[in-house]
């Protein structure tokens, strides 16, 4: 394996694939023995999406919660847009405003 020494950097002196050998041989031989290993099972932790979706979920429901309240908000406010807008081309064509009161 390249080392440094003395800040400059030194050659193996026995390759990677000489020292593999020399590893089998040494196995095979019994003069050296490995120790033994432990399968390490890695841990799978799902896709985002998966991880996310108790979350996303709850945010849901409480959303869900005061739609009712979101919605008529929303219309009220695109009713109050288009009328708001009806008023300013009357206004424009020199019309009189609407006769009855705007509703909030």
């Amino acid at each position: 394996m390249p080392r440094l020494i003395d800040g400059k950097w030194r050659k193996a002196e026995i390759g990677a694939i000489a020292r593999a050998k020399m590893v089998k041989q040494a196995l095979r031989d019994g003069t050296v023995q490995l120790e033994e290993t432990y399968p390490v099972i890695p841990t799978f932790k799902g896709h985002k999406h998966q991880r996310e979706r108790p979350m996303r979920e709850a945010a849901i429901a409480a959303k869900m919660e005061d739609m009712p309240k979101r919605v008529e908000e929303h219309k009220r406010a695109v009713r109050l847009a288009r009328r708001e807008f009806k008023e300013r081309e009357r206004r424009k064509n020199g019309l009189p405003p609407y006769p009855y009161p705007l509703e909030e």
